[in-house]
């Protein structure tokens, strides 16, 4: 049987693995939005208003119209992942980097 204190430390790291585990699927989530959202509809509402405003503030800084760090910019960037499939495979590998916690950098 486990002690008190044995489950204590359990729910800790339940605490622990559960926040780090939401901190690090926020962005592949949002990626999955963006992914989805724009692919139906270049003027898709919900891109505009929802997602394309967590971008301009965590990626177009960097990958935009003034810098494109790694010869990336984002708010240029097809999501006709049908049709381009060069912007679908640049999407993944943006959605890696965000997995691997290289992006966006603190």
């Amino acid at each position: 049987m486990l002690s008190e204190s044995a489950f204590s430390s359990k729910n800790g790291n339940l605490h622990l693995v559960l926040r780090t585990c939401l901190h690090h699927l926020r962005y592949p989530v949002l990626l999955f939005w963006v992914l989805t959202a724009r692919a139906e509809s270049p003027k898709n509402l919900f891109f505009e208003e929802k997602i394309f405003p967590i971008l301009d503030s965590h990626c177009i800084k960097c990958h935009g119209p003034e810098k494109q760090k790694g010869d990336l910019r984002l708010d240029l960037l097809s999501t006709d992942f049908l049709n381009d499939r060069g912007a679908a495979e640049t999407w993944h590998d943006a959605s890696d980097q965000i997995k691997l916690g290289e992006m966006p950098p603190e």
